[in-house]
């Protein structure tokens, strides 16, 4: 449909039926400022205005969305024409459709697929490990050192330390769910050096405590597990224990003063 030969002939066909724009309106239920909208060109009668302005002005649907009268012997061949137009059209607008959805799909599954990457390390990469705390929130510094590491299946507990510090920085990664050879920190906290920190960590289920420190006095240290005593080694004063339940209640393990 051209909106202006369209206009041209709602407006031809009510001059000649002697109609204001005020009448038509009103013979269609709608304002006056719509018809003009309509013969100016700026707009086209919505779909469901068609078969009511026809019959108001005396003329076919097709005469409308061609903007001019029709011989009747040549209307069937017109009206054929524009259900050819309008079907080109359409397939146009949803090939145009379903290419931009799966344009969207694809950037959206290639945005998944590197931020997973981008915000991951490979497991060896100590530098790596060191600098992907940032991610976590949790400010890193590539002057520390991993003292120590454990690994409880797709969980990794890494104790750093900076030299001629007296804080022990705890940091808590696990496999990405995209790329199982590379990590992602989930966590993490800091303990003065010569004491033992608890790090409590959660997800689904999964509960964990995690007991670390540095500079550790003596070969053991104690903690409360539901209700029992337990001991631990402490080794070249340096402690990193990662215990694990997959239920739904936390450990419930914490130190002892010792």
């Amino acid at each position: 449909m051209d909106t202006r030969l369209t206009g041209r002939f709602i407006a031809d066909r009510r001059k000649e039926l002697s109609l204001n724009q005020k009448e038509l309106a009103e013979k269609l239920n709608v304002t006056d400022k719509a018809v003009s909208k309509w013969e100016t060109g700026r707009s086209a009668p919505d779909i469901s205005m068609l078969e009511p302005l026809a019959e108001a002005l005396g003329v076919t649907v097709t005469e409308i969305l061609k903007g001019k009268k029709i011989e009747k012997e040549k209307l069937n061949e017109v009206s054929d024409e524009i259900i050819v137009q309008t079907m080109k059209k359409s397939r146009r607008r949803l090939i145009t459709v379903m290419l931009s959805v799966l344009l969207i799909a694809f950037n959206a599954v290639c945005g998944y697929f590197i931020y997973h990457y981008a915000y991951s390390v490979k497991s060896d990469d100590t530098q790596g490990i060191i600098r992907m705390s940032d991610f976590a929130g949790i400010e890193g510094d590539e002057s520390m050192e991993i003292i120590r590491a454990v690994r409880r299946g797709k969980y990794y507990a890494f104790l750093l330390k900076k030299p001629d510090h007296d804080e022990v920085h705890l940091r808590v990664f696990q496999a990405d769910d995209i790329f199982k050879d590379r990590l992602v920190c989930t966590g993490g906290t800091s303990a003065q050096t010569g004491g033992i920190g608890q790090y409590s960590y959660g997800e689904n289920h999964l509960n964990s405590d995690i007991f670390f420190g540095y500079g550790v006095k003596g070969n053991e240290y104690f903690y409360n597990y539901r209700g029992a005593e337990c001991v631990r080694p402490v080794t070249d004063g340096i402690v990193l224990d990662f215990m694990i339940e997959y239920n739904h209640s936390w450990t419930h393990a914490t130190l002892r003063d010792y």
